[in-house]
C-alpha cells in the first residue's frame, strides 16, 4: 500500500499550544495510545494551575471530508471552554472532539488519514491518496 507518513514532534505541538493559549508551561505525555496534554497557567502572576486533557483516538477518516474523532477526558469546565470555541477546524460535542484536517490545509482534501499513533516524541499519521468510489 502506498501512503505518506507524517510525524509531528511534541515540541512543535507544545510551541503551537503555548503561543495559542499563552500558557506558562505545556507538557505532553503518552501512555499507550492516550495523549495527555498538561497545561499550566499562572493565576494572578504567582499561583500555578495545571489542567490535564487526555485524547484517545476513536475514528480515522474514510473520506477527506470526514473528521478524525478523539474522545476527551478533562474537567467539565475545560470541556465547556473547548465547546465554546468549537467551529472551524474542530467541533466538540459531549466527549468527542472532531477535527477536520481538510479545513487545516487544502492539501489534505486529496488524502485520508487512516492511522494515527502516539509515540514517545511525536504523533505519527499515515495518509493515503483518496480515490472516490475506490
Amino acid at each position: 500500500m502506498d501512503y505518506i507518513n507524517v510525524d509531528v514532534g511534541y515540541d512543535l505541538i507544545k510551541k503551537f499550544i503555548e503561543s495559542f493559549g499563552e500558557f506558562h508551561e505545556v507538557k505532553i505525555e503518552r501512555k499507550d495510545q492516550v495523549l495527555n496534554i498538561i497545561l499550566t497557567s499562572k493565576i494572578m502572576g504567582f499561583m500555578k494551575i495545571p489542567i490535564s486533557i487526555k485524547f484517545k483516538l476513536k475514528h480515522t477518516q474514510s473520506s477527506p471530508e470526514d473528521p478524525v474523532i478523539f474522545s476527551i477526558d478533562a474537567m467539565s469546565m475545560i470541556k465547556k471552554i473547548i465547546k465554546d470555541h468549537s467551529g472551524g477546524i474542530f467541533e466538540y460535542d459531549g466527549d468527542e472532539l472532531r477535527i477536520f484536517p481538510h479545513k487545516i490545509t487544502p492539501f489534505l482534501k486529496k488524502f485520508v488519514i487512516f492511522d494515527i499513533n502516539f509515540k514517545d516524541e511525536m504523533v505519527s499519521m499515515k495518509l493515503k491518496p483518496y480515490m472516490a468510489g475506490a
